[in-house]
């Protein structure tokens, strides 16, 4: 067996020793003697220990990273609401919130990341739902008659995948509650996000009114469109989009 010990100094300061202990036996198998062999690894402990004080430290200077991102993205959503506040023409009033609530995607990430023991991955799922919370409220009159459907794996994702997949999120939803059913006319939104082998298979569907007929989403001027665009680009994924019992959206991408 092995175990590590700690042996008193002479001189009254500690000495950290690897113990091992090995059976020796006869000819005849019966055990005979022991050899113990100690070897001090003082140094290699205090190295150990300085590492890991070292991996605490980092730890909590990340964690103020992300909550300092968060509070400064929070200062910037608060800035766009009350500027927003002072406008009176209404299409400039939207898009002055389509900005704040990007901002406020980016700002759950970090606001998540610094409440979690993982300040490297964010689980979607988790992150996923909270956030379509987040833009029912913001949707309250558009979505009161949408039944959301949710079913979304349960992966880990680092940052650099799962903000440009909640913005995308947030575009697509956003369209769905907006502009699929107009005048308050029911429906249904599913949302669905699936490990396949190597890759991640994202979906957002609605039975709604469906996509125009005369536009392609891909060379679309929308800001919201190309947003979602050149986001799948930064995934190295691709988009393709169903116009068959009104509009789906297909995202996939590879894992990390």
């Amino acid at each position: 067996y092995q175990m590590e010990k700690r042996y008193f100094h002479k001189d009254g300061h500690i000495i950290w020793a690897l113990l091992s202990v090995s059976l020796v036996r006869d000819e005849d198998h019966r055990p005979a003697y022991f050899i113990s062999q100690i070897a001090d690894i003082t140094d290699r402990k205090a190295a150990e220990e300085a590492l890991v004080e070292s991996l605490k430290e980092k730890d909590l200077l990340l964690k103020e990273v992300h909550h300092r991102v968060k509070n400064n993205l929070m200062v910037v959503s608060s800035i766009l609401n009350l500027q927003s506040g002072m406008i009176r023409d209404e299409r400039a009033k939207e898009l002055l919130e389509d900005c704040r609530r990007r901002v406020q995607v980016m700002s759950l990430i970090h606001s998540k990341l610094y409440r979690s023991a993982d300040l490297a991955r964010v689980n979607f799922r988790e992150y996923g739902q909270e956030l379509l919370a987040d833009i029912s409220q913001s949707y309250s009159i558009h979505a009161a008659n949408i039944a959301l459907t949710v079913d979304i794996d349960d992966v880990q994702l680092n940052v650099d995948t799962a903000i440009p997949l909640g913005l995308i999120l947030n575009e697509l939803y956003s369209n769905s509650a907006k502009y699929a059913f107009p005048d308050g006319r029911d429906g249904a939104v599913t949302i669905s996000l699936k490990r396949t082998g190597g890759n991640i298979r994202f979906t957002v569907k609605d039975n709604g009114k469906g996509f125009p007929d005369n536009m392609d989403f891909a060379s679309t001027e929308t800001l919201g469109m190309q947003l979602v665009v050149s986001l799948v680009e930064q995934l190295d994924g691709t988009v393709g989009m169903s116009r068959e019992g009104g509009t789906e959206f297909t995202i996939t991408f590879p894992c990390e």
